[in-house]
């Protein structure tokens, strides 16, 4: 059993666990970010991390799901929760093994994106500039439409390059 002022000790005893692990660089970030939340929130609280069981951690859980995020998040914020649950148990940090107690959320199944051809965003061009609208209706599609598409085609050449350089220097942009 570790003493309840050991908890902080546990966050990078985490990270450097995520690191044996060979987790990705980011992958150790937003494991740690999430881990150092549910740490704030036992400290914050005033819980005996030893004695921590099911109903504060479903509290803990609860309080996070009122926020406006998405369901695969949540789901991501569960998974995370629960395998710093387990790591603290595996650790003595936990009387008991939380972790298997939490039910995994399902993540909703995301829908494929197809990229337009030039013949669709000719033919999408050409419909905004056809309609019977007001001129501030079209303006503002055009403006939706054109930063849209403008700004996706930047990201993916720029997420092109970032890859290049990545597999040519191994230097990552």
């Amino acid at each position: 059993m570790k003493e309840k002022t050991n908890i902080l000790s546990s966050y990078a005893e985490y990270k450097n666990y995520l690191e044996i692990k060979n987790k990705a660089d980011s992958t150790i970030v937003d494991y740690s970010a999430k881990a150092l939340k549910l740490i704030n929130y036992i400290i914050q609280n005033d819980i005996d991390t030893y004695k921590l069981n099911i109903e504060q951690v479903e509290s803990y859980l609860a309080k996070n799901k009122k926020r406006t995020i998405s369901n695969n998040t949540y789901a991501k914020f569960v998974n995370c929760s629960r395998i710093f649950l387990s790591f603290l148990y595996d650790r003595g940090y936990l009387e008991t093994d939380i972790a298997k107690k939490i039910e995994a959320v399902k993540k909703i199944q995301s829908i494929e994106r197809v990229a337009l051809s030039e013949n669709e965003i000719s033919r999408i061009e050409d419909y905004i500039k056809k309609r019977n609208c007001k001129d501030i209706e079209n303006l503002r599609d055009f403006i939706v439409f054109y930063f849209g598409i403008n700004f996706k085609l930047e990201w993916f050449k720029n997420r092109w390059r970032r890859q290049a350089i990545y597999k040519h220097t191994g230097i990552k942009g």
